[in-house]
């Protein structure tokens, strides 16, 4: 593993740090929806839409900060988007109306674009090897993993103890130390800066991804592990403190377990790294995800409703999750080193771009229920199981791969 000669272990501590709070502004929020539909006398539908706009800014800002983090370098770019994320953040405090809301979590998207786009490009700077960089982001997933442990855990107890504000007064102090660590402690990773880019060469390198059928056949994979885990935030939340009557902190509770399994998934796979192939453990986090799916759907068939039957699928489904993401996420970028920044952006805006339309979807049902979850979850693994002997098929034997 070769380390970059300009940025040392504080630095690469931060930059680990941003990538372990790119799940606050959801993870923090999911379990204060219904509070928040309640705070603004809402619809069901404009609660929801401050998930939405969030997830379709933050998928499309990711291709305006990628491809200028490859002309101008990532520092400047990540520090901006910063910026904005901890800035809308504290803005959201004042909100008086839901609409007002809707518009701020518009701009915390915007932000964070900037996290999801860039620091997996800081990654491919920093370390070379294709396994290797597997295994690296396979470590930031690990900490994206334990973001769900700790987060939803706070959000519970500021949620319990506090009210939702207390969430994104927490989200814009966490931005703010962040931003004054990367003025500080880290340099610039760019090293082959793209001087020349422009907004029609960052065009033609998306129409170059998009018509790469390895790189779709990735994203695809990924696109639907992040819709069934996001069908599974949204939904649960409803089932969980609505329906069954718990409160938003034993909500967190069990959603704590769901970060244990995440974090257990990509231990799991960084250990195996070490004698299997990637695609391999591909195949083996989406058997492990469809072994989610029929056990929901077993309990669907049988009746059984309680929190229990709600989370047990959930952390099956979120442990093979946590395989196929980082797997499928570096093998894409590794391809194009030189443009990392826009080809990271390109591979998020697809799986976020398709996590938005799976919330447009559910959104549009005016009351959330199991056999809606089972439906929607059912639909999108069998996608990612066509996707895999796709990819499959095209790559050739698993036995030949590296």
């Amino acid at each position: 593993m070769r380390k970059s000669r300009t940025i040392g272990v504080i630095g690469i501590c931060i930059i680990f740090m941003i990538i372990f709070i790119r799940s606050l502004p959801e993870a923090l929020y999911f379990q204060s929806l219904p509070f928040i539909q309640g705070y603004f006398h809402a619809r069901l539908e404009q609660t929801q839409l401050t998930v939405i706009v969030f997830c379709l800014l933050l998928a499309f800002s990711q291709l305006v900060f990628g491809s200028l983090s490859d002309k101008y370098g990532r520092k400047i770019i990540l520090i901006i988007g910063l910026a904005i994320l901890t800035v809308s953040s504290i803005l959201c405090v004042y909100a008086e109306s839901i609409t007002q809301l809707i518009i701020l979590r518009a701009f915390q998207g915007i932000g964070s674009g900037a996290e999801f786009g860039i620091v997996s490009a800081i990654l491919i700077d920093v370390f070379k090897d294709e396994k290797r960089t597997v295994a690296v982001v396979s470590f930031a997933e690990l900490l994206y993993g334990m973001s769900l442990i700790v987060f939803p855990f706070i959000g519970g107890y500021l949620q319990a103890n506090f009210n939702w504000k207390a969430n994104f007064i927490f989200m814009g102090g966490v931005g703010l130390v962040l931003i004054i660590g990367l003025m500080f402690f880290v340099p610039e990773t760019n090293s082959s800066l793209q001087t020349n880019m422009s907004l029609k060469k960052s065009c033609i390198y998306y129409l170059r991804f998009s018509t790469d059928k390895r790189h779709l056949s990735l994203a695809s994979m990924a696109t639907m592990c992040v819709g069934t885990l996001v069908c599974f935030n949204v939904i649960n939340p409803f089932l969980v403190e609505k329906q069954l009557g718990y409160s938003a902190l034993i909500y967190g509770r069990y959603l704590l377990v769901n970060g244990i399994m995440c974090t257990l998934g990509v231990v799991f796979n960084i250990f195996l790294l070490k004698r299997y192939s990637h695609v391999l453990l591909t195949g083996v986090g989406i058997l492990i995800a469809t072994i989610g799916v029929c056990t929901l759907l077993l309990f669907v068939i049988l009746g059984y409703f309680n929190i229990y039957t709600v989370f047990i699928p959930m952390y099956i489904t979120t442990f093979g999750a946590a395989i196929v993401l980082p797997n499928s996420m570096a093998s894409a970028i590794y391809k194009y080193p030189e443009i990392a920044g826009t080809c990271g952006s390109h591979m998020s805006l697809l799986y976020l771009l398709g996590a938005s339309v799976v919330l447009a979807i559910i959104s549009l049902f005016h009351s959330y229920s199991i056999v809606l979850l089972l439906t929607t979850i059912m639909i999108m693994n069998f996608i990612i199981l066509i996707t895999y002997f796709v990819y499959i098929r095209d790559k050739g034997n698993i036995s030949s791969q590296s």
